[in-house]
Parts: C-alpha cells; structure tokens; sequence
C-alpha cells in the first residue's frame, strides 16, 4: 500500500520587513503581510529530488521518540520527490534496514533557522490509522 501527502507552496517564512507579493499560485493568498518581508521559501517550481540547498534528511528507523514503524531515507525519488509544483512524501509498505515501511524525513536544519517570524504552509495530509504526518 502506498501513502503519501503532498506540501505545496510549502513555508513562507517572514520576519519584520518590506511588503511584496508572490504571484506564483493563482489558489492561494499571496499577498505579505505588511510588516513582513519573505525570508525563504520552497514553491517547487522543479522536477526531481527537493532542492538540497534548502532541505536535509533525517535517516534512520529509530523510531525518533514515537516508536514510528518506517525507515527513513535519504534521496529516493520514490520516497520523496517534487513534480507539479508540489513536494510529495511516500510512504511504501517494503523491507528496508529491519523496518516495514520507508519514507522521507525532511529538515531545514542549518539551511534555515529561525527564532521568530510567520511561517504559511498549505499541504494536503494523509489519514488512516497509523497515520502521523507532521508539520513544524
């Protein structure tokens, strides 16, 4: 069986700045909000793998203090790719490093911190039992 969610137009993240709008997808509100200015932000306007400059991956299958039952991989395109302007995280049902399940664990770690600010997402998220997507 295989899950997936997809995040699109994923983290606008602002801190206090200028206005400016950002045109890109005709759905949804672009315009900032005043006082803020656009700081980062991934609009996966690309095909393939995330943008490396901005993302990293988590890997592993230690469960990450939620006893979690997938493997997390780096760079496969069948866990975690981007096509149509939206990221998309898979979740396959294989054998993988002793676990059942691969998927992908995306971070902006050291690519982009902040302490502060406003962050958008919009992102369609899967149900089902056993099913834990998370967003921060």
């Amino acid at each position: 069986m295989k899950q997936f969610f997809f995040i699109s137009v994923l983290t606008a993240l602002f801190i206090s700045g200028c206005k400016d709008n950002n045109p890109t997808d005709p759905d949804i509100e672009t315009e900032i909000p005043a006082g803020y200015q656009l700081v980062w932000s991934d609009e996966f306007d690309y095909t393939g793998l995330p943008d490396d400059s901005k993302w990293s991956y988590d890997i592993g299958g230690s469960g990450w203090g939620n006893n979690e039952a997938q493997y997390y991989t780096s760079s496969r395109l069948k866990n975690c790719d981007v096509k149509d302007g939206n990221l998309y995280i898979n979740t396959i049902k294989e054998d993988f490093e002793g676990k059942k399940y691969t998927s992908a664990r995306l971070v902006t770690r050291s690519k982009g911190d902040w302490t502060y600010g406003r962050i958008e997402v919009k992102a369609k998220l899967p149900d089902g039992i056993g099913m834990w997507p998370a967003i921060w």
